[in-house]
């Protein structure tokens, strides 16, 4: 079939190199000085940059020589000006990549029992359990609640991976466990348990706090992140929710324009494999099916409870780009690679919006100007109709 402009930017080798460089551009110009936070936060996406290209490579994601999962995660990092200088939640990325890829590497090279019994024996899976779960444990150490991506990164081994045993297991709680216990003894030697132990609670918070405002009679919905609760004696409609809403939503079109390029990034790469994974090997397979379900988590915490948007949208956006390039890479029709294009657009507006200072302001103000434009010329028609003496028509 046809080689695309899709197909040529995945298997290129000036990807890469090109999206590291406009990443490292776009990092630093738009601020025109220099800051420590951005430091720290561009020397998080290096090393979130390394292990994705380690991980793309050890697992096989792409049946070509291609790394455009680490150049499509680069460009969109480099458009999401709101993350630059936040090291914490990249860092939290790196986390649940290195536990991705060390659950990884405990699959078997095929599905048939012989040779998943001699990965047991001879690649000792509870070894690289308890290092994924483990480097999941240290992420949570920034962000509490990562920890509770431990569950559907289980449910993964149990479904997809076929390694799960009882050692596994033990591995896992044990790897989890590990770095609190240090810090815990830590916390007890120097007087500050009280620390440790809300740091504790804050892990079970996305849970806790839903149940514990139904048990109040609140609403445990997203629409309790974009307002406080109304007040007593004041009524809820839903007028004033559309109200509330739209306001929340005019206050962050920028990063609403990040969450719409992701969030299509991960449908398109979902919807694809879904449909064309009978293409790849068995190993690669499960490889993707793991992204893939975490993702799926991931997409669901962040539609049930958005304030932690700028937590999970890196999170997402990690999960979602080696389907997303499997998409760009293996389809070679001219209406995927108009899709290809749209995203591409979608990429630059939303660099525009979170990358030039006054954008969403002077999108406003050319939205008032094309109302009033709009306004005057009805008037003008009217008045047009009125002068030939034919009336209007009703309502217009």
């Amino acid at each position: 079939m046809k080689r695309r402009f899709q197909n040529r930017l995945a298997e290129s080798n000036i990807t890469l190199p090109a999206a590291c460089v406009v990443a490292t551009l776009l990092w630093w110009l738009p601020q025109g000085t220099y800051s420590t936070a951005y430091m720290h936060a561009w020397l998080a996406c290096t090393a979130l940059t390394y292990f994705c290209i380690e991980a793309t490579t050890a697992h096989a994601l792409l049946r070509v020589r291609s790394q455009m999962p680490t150049a499509l995660l680069l460009f969109v990092m480099a458009a999401c000006g709101f993350m630059h200088d936040k090291s914490r939640q990249l860092l939290a990325a790196l986390a649940l990549l290195m536990a991705i890829h060390c659950l990884l590497r405990t699959s078997a090279a095929s599905s048939s029992a012989e040779d998943i019994a001699a990965s047991r024996n001879a690649q000792r899976p509870q070894a690289e359990t308890f290092h994924a779960f483990a480097a999941l444990s240290l992420g949570s150490l920034l962000w509490p609640p990562l920890l509770l991506l431990a569950l559907p990164l289980l449910w993964s081994q149990l479904a997809y991976l076929r390694t799960m045993s009882w050692r596994c297991l033990g591995a896992a709680v044990i790897g989890c466990a590990t770095p609190y216990f240090f810090w815990g003894v830590g916390a007890l030697a120097a007087g500050q348990l009280t620390t440790f132990t809300h740091h504790c609670a804050a892990v079970i918070a996305p849970i806790a706090e839903p149940i514990a405002d139904i048990a109040d009679g609140g609403m445990p919905l997203a629409y309790t992140y974009f307002r406080q609760l109304p007040a007593e004696g004041e009524s809820l409609t839903w007028a004033a929710v559309a109200g509330n809403v739209s306001a929340w939503a005019a206050a962050r079109v920028p990063k609403l324009a990040a969450a719409a390029l992701v969030a299509l990034l991960a449908l398109t790469g979902f919807v694809h494999y879904a449909r064309n994974s009978y293409d790849d090997k068995i190993n690669v397979r499960i490889s993707h099916q793991t992204f893939l379900a975490t993702q799926v988590a991931t997409a669901l915490w962040l539609t049930l409870q958005p304030r932690q948007f700028i937590w999970l949208l890196p999170l997402l956006l990690l999960t979602s780009v080696p389907s997303a390039s499997h998409f760009i890479a293996f389809t070679r029709t001219w209406l995927t690679n108009a899709w290809v294009l749209a995203l591409a657009l979608l990429l630059v507006i939303t660099a525009v919006l979170n990358l030039i200072p006054g954008a969403t302001a002077m999108l406003t103000d050319l939205s008032a100007f094309m109302t009033g434009i709009t306004t005057s010329a009805a008037e003008a028609f009217h008045s047009l109709l009125d002068s030939i003496g034919i009336a209007p028509p009703q309502g217009s």
